[in-house]
């Protein structure tokens, strides 16, 4: 194809999901993770280990806590590997705890949103 008189490839499209794993982009290999929607189940730091510990060897795992100690209804949990990370995003989002619908996705930066 021809652009301002200067020849140009024009490949098929692909979404960005699809670059971003062509291209190996960091997001593709996370091994944090955000989970939310909690906040009423009222777990222990150990129940909600617990959670994702089937999924693999987890380096950290944290409950967000208000100024009194009461959950925030969000936390974070980082595993070794992407696989296990991977593993608890695909199996434990939208599913039920004590009647709260977890959220659980790749944990993002701030300019990421």
């Amino acid at each position: 194809m021809l652009l301002n008189d200067k020849k140009v490839f024009v490949g098929r499209f692909m979404t960005r999901k699809e670059r971003m794993e062509t291209l190996g982009h960091p997001a593709t290999r996370f091994t944090n993770i955000y989970v939310k929607n909690f906040g009423e189940a009222n777990l222990t730091d150990e129940e909600f280990e617990g959670l994702f510990e089937p999924f693999g060897k987890i380096v950290s795992c944290v409950i967000m806590k208000d100024d009194t100690g009461k959950s925030r209804g969000f936390g974070f949990v980082s595993y070794e590997t992407h696989e296990a990370a991977k593993g608890a995003v695909e199996n434990l989002n939208g599913n039920d705890l004590q009647n709260c619908k977890l959220y659980v996705a790749r944990a993002q930066k701030k300019n990421e949103h």
